[in-house]
């Protein structure tokens, strides 16, 4: 006669199981790259950018910040240009697994009919409606950017700014990106003059930038919407790698600096955008997606 299972017990065991499966998950993923340092701060260029202190957080409201950052060397990256590094960073940070459960309820609300609750919208910046639209994580590639002034995934990311160092380009436009550009070109004619606007489509330096960048953005800041921010992910060439530095009269191997930076706030009051707990979830949250970005960067 066949033994019959306990099946109370096996219930009662699942959840735990499921417990510590996720953990394993994420303990795991968190120390793929034992040299990620990370910080409370941001970078300088993103504190000084356009980004932030003119869209984003112009009144200077108190924000939840912090920047994770790995040195990779040359003999990693293989003579990937700036442009491919950022592209496959964005393509990681959206399009792996750890984005994933966020990508499902951003797609749920808006089939229920709440995608107007987070949808990206900023004052003086393309309207919604009227942005070019990626509505996938797989149309992303790892080496062309999408323009600034796109949207992302239910038009709940944009893309804010971006620049490019000279001679760190791909050098070429894909033609889904280069058709949506000249529509939007044709229906706002002012976003290709100079000098450049706020909602120009032309890069917003605002200091001597020495590393490349893109900026996306998320949330609003119109009234009645308490939640924005940006994420910066940024390419720095290094002269000598830190990690293995030689002596003082040597020159070391070169070796590439990339940053993932976040900050976030309520543009309509100067309160605390999250509580302690959940800025905790939100920085093991960044770092395993900047775990995805790193992984991708070495893929390609």
């Amino acid at each position: 006669m066949a033994t019959k299972l306990p099946l109370r017990p096996i219930l009662y065991a699942l959840p735990a199981l499921t417990f510590l499966s996720i953990t394993s998950y994420i303990t795991a993923k968190v120390r793929r790259y034992p040299s990620i340092i990370q910080t409370k701060d941001i970078t300088a260029s993103l504190a000084n950018s356009h980004s932030l202190t003119k869209v984003v957080n112009p009144n200077h409201r108190q924000t939840l910040s912090d920047t994770r950052t790995i040195v990779l060397s040359e003999e990693q990256v293989r003579g990937m240009k700036d442009e491919e590094i950022l592209s496959s960073m964005v393509r990681g940070f959206y399009g792996g697994w750890s984005f994933f459960p966020e990508r499902c309820l951003v797609r749920t609300l808006w089939e229920v009919g709440w995608g107007s609750l987070i949808r990206c919208e900023f004052v003086g910046q393309i309207p919604y409606e009227q942005s070019p639209h990626l509505a996938s994580p797989s149309s992303l590639t790892r080496t062309v950017l999408p323009p600034k002034g796109f949207m992302l995934f239910g038009r709940n990311f944009m893309v804010l700014d971006s620049y490019i160092l000279p001679g760190q380009e791909t050098q070429k436009m894909l033609p889904i990106f280069a058709k949506q550009r000249t529509e939007l070109l044709a229906t706002f004619p002012e976003l290709g003059s100079k000098p450049v606007e706020v909602s120009n489509l032309e890069p917003v330096i605002t200091h001597d930038q020495k590393s490349s960048y893109v900026d996306v953005a998320y949330g609003s800041n119109l009234p009645g919407r308490h939640f924005a921010g940006v994420h910066r992910f940024e390419v720095t060439r290094l002269p000598q790698n830190p990690l293995n530095p030689q002596g003082p009269d040597e020159e070391g191997p070169a070796a590439v600096e990339i940053n993932y930076s976040s900050v976030s706030c309520d543009p309509n009051s100067n309160v605390k955008v999250f509580g302690e707990a959940i800025a905790k979830f939100h920085r093991l949250y960044a770092l395993m997606l900047f775990v995805d970005c790193v992984d991708e960067v070495l893929r390609c």
